[in-house]
Protein backbone atom coordinates (compact mmCIF):
# COMPACT_ATOMS: atom_id res chain seq x y z
CA UNK A 1 0.00 0.00 0.00
CA UNK A 2 1.25 3.48 -0.76
CA UNK A 3 0.75 6.76 1.05
CA UNK A 4 -1.49 7.82 -1.84
CA UNK A 5 -3.65 4.69 -1.37
CA UNK A 6 -4.05 5.46 2.34
CA UNK A 7 -4.95 9.10 1.73
CA UNK A 8 -7.62 8.08 -0.77
CA UNK A 9 -9.04 5.44 1.55
CA UNK A 10 -9.27 7.91 4.44
CA UNK A 11 -10.99 10.56 2.30
CA UNK A 12 -13.56 8.05 1.06
CA UNK A 13 -14.45 6.84 4.58
CA UNK A 14 -13.91 9.75 7.03
CA UNK A 15 -16.39 8.56 9.69
CA UNK A 16 -14.89 5.10 10.08
CA UNK A 17 -12.51 4.14 12.87
CA UNK A 18 -8.96 3.31 11.84
CA UNK A 19 -7.51 0.01 13.11
CA UNK A 20 -4.32 -2.02 12.66
CA UNK A 21 -3.96 -5.81 12.50
CA UNK A 22 -0.57 -7.34 13.28
CA UNK A 23 0.80 -10.07 10.98
CA UNK A 24 -0.65 -12.93 13.05
CA UNK A 25 -4.10 -11.30 13.01
CA UNK A 26 -4.23 -9.79 16.48
CA UNK A 27 -5.33 -6.15 16.58
CA UNK A 28 -3.23 -3.30 17.92
CA UNK A 29 -5.13 -2.00 20.99
CA UNK A 30 -7.67 0.68 20.09
CA UNK A 31 -5.91 3.25 22.29
CA UNK A 32 -3.12 3.73 19.74
CA UNK A 33 -2.09 7.15 18.51
CA UNK A 34 -0.15 7.97 15.35
CA UNK A 35 2.68 9.95 16.91
CA UNK A 36 4.92 10.38 13.88
CA UNK A 37 4.64 10.51 10.11
CA UNK A 38 8.15 10.17 8.76
CA UNK A 39 9.83 10.22 5.39
CA UNK A 40 12.52 7.56 5.69
CA UNK A 41 15.20 7.52 3.02
CA UNK A 42 17.85 4.83 3.12
CA UNK A 43 20.96 5.03 0.92
CA UNK A 44 23.17 1.97 1.12
CA UNK A 45 25.69 -0.27 -0.60
CA UNK A 46 24.94 -3.98 -0.92
CA UNK A 47 27.55 -6.65 -0.21
CA UNK A 48 28.48 -6.64 -3.91
CA UNK A 49 29.35 -2.95 -3.79
CA UNK A 50 26.29 -1.68 -5.70
CA UNK A 51 24.47 1.44 -4.45
CA UNK A 52 20.75 1.42 -3.65
CA UNK A 53 18.21 3.89 -2.34
CA UNK A 54 14.77 3.34 -0.83
CA UNK A 55 12.14 5.70 0.52
CA UNK A 56 9.00 5.01 2.57
CA UNK A 57 6.34 6.80 4.55
CA UNK A 58 6.49 5.43 8.07
CA UNK A 59 3.68 5.91 10.56
CA UNK A 60 4.58 5.39 14.20
CA UNK A 61 1.86 3.90 16.43
CA UNK A 62 2.04 4.42 20.18
CA UNK A 63 -0.30 3.02 22.81
CA UNK A 64 -1.43 5.88 24.98
CA UNK A 65 -2.76 5.82 28.55
CA UNK A 66 -6.23 6.90 27.39
CA UNK A 67 -8.15 3.66 26.89
CA UNK A 68 -11.06 5.49 25.27
CA UNK A 69 -8.94 6.87 22.41
CA UNK A 70 -10.22 5.95 18.93
CA UNK A 71 -8.46 7.20 15.82
CA UNK A 72 -10.89 8.05 13.04
CA UNK A 73 -10.09 8.14 9.36
CA UNK A 74 -10.85 11.88 9.34
CA UNK A 75 -8.37 12.52 12.18
CA UNK A 76 -5.60 10.51 10.49
CA UNK A 77 -6.33 12.32 7.23
CA UNK A 78 -5.89 15.61 9.09
CA UNK A 79 -2.55 14.43 10.49
CA UNK A 80 -1.35 13.42 7.01
CA UNK A 81 -2.33 16.82 5.56
CA UNK A 82 0.07 18.47 8.04
CA UNK A 83 3.03 16.73 6.41
CA UNK A 84 2.94 19.37 3.67
CA UNK A 85 6.02 19.17 1.49
CA UNK A 86 7.64 16.38 3.50
CA UNK A 87 6.90 13.97 0.64
CA UNK A 88 7.77 15.12 -2.88
CA UNK A 89 5.50 12.29 -4.08
CA UNK A 90 2.87 10.36 -2.14
CA UNK A 91 3.53 7.32 -4.33
CA UNK A 92 5.82 5.79 -1.69
CA UNK A 93 5.33 2.52 0.19
CA UNK A 94 3.60 2.77 3.55
CA UNK A 95 5.12 1.20 6.66
CA UNK A 96 4.17 1.16 10.31
CA UNK A 97 6.43 1.24 13.35
CA UNK A 98 5.01 -0.29 16.53
CA UNK A 99 6.41 -1.40 19.86
CA UNK A 100 5.11 -4.48 21.65
CA UNK A 101 8.11 -5.59 23.67
CA UNK A 102 10.36 -4.95 20.69
CA UNK A 103 10.28 -2.03 18.30
CA UNK A 104 9.18 -3.46 14.96
CA UNK A 105 8.60 -2.12 11.49
CA UNK A 106 5.90 -3.63 9.31
CA UNK A 107 4.84 -3.29 5.70
CA UNK A 108 1.18 -2.57 5.08
CA UNK A 109 0.02 -5.48 2.94
CA UNK A 110 -3.70 -4.87 2.54
CA UNK A 111 -6.82 -3.19 3.86
CA UNK A 112 -10.36 -4.28 4.60
CA UNK A 113 -13.48 -2.26 5.24
CA UNK A 114 -16.20 -3.15 7.72
CA UNK A 115 -19.32 -1.15 8.42
CA UNK A 116 -17.47 0.81 11.12
CA UNK A 117 -13.74 0.41 10.48
CA UNK A 118 -10.85 0.64 8.08
CA UNK A 119 -8.54 -2.24 8.96
CA UNK A 120 -4.94 -2.19 7.75
CA UNK A 121 -3.21 -5.57 7.74
CA UNK A 122 0.48 -5.42 8.56
CA UNK A 123 3.05 -7.91 7.31
CA UNK A 124 6.53 -8.81 8.40
CA UNK A 125 9.54 -7.31 6.68
CA UNK A 126 12.45 -9.58 5.81
CA UNK A 127 16.11 -9.15 5.02
CA UNK A 128 17.53 -10.29 1.70
CA UNK A 129 20.83 -10.37 -0.10
CA UNK A 130 20.74 -7.96 -3.05
CA UNK A 131 23.96 -9.29 -4.59
CA UNK A 132 23.36 -13.03 -4.69
CA UNK A 133 25.20 -13.17 -8.01
CA UNK A 134 28.35 -11.86 -6.29
CA UNK A 135 28.36 -13.23 -2.76
CA UNK A 136 26.74 -16.67 -3.02
CA UNK A 137 28.62 -19.73 -4.20
CA UNK A 138 27.57 -20.91 -7.68
CA UNK A 139 25.06 -23.76 -7.57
Amino acid sequence: MTLRDLKTLLLLHPAKSFRLLLPRGEPVPVAFHITEVARIRKDFIDCGGRPHSTEVCQLQAWIGPDDDHRLTAARLSSILRKTGDLFPSDNVPLELEYEDGLLSQFSVSSHRLTSAEILLTLSLKHTDCLAKDVCLAPQ
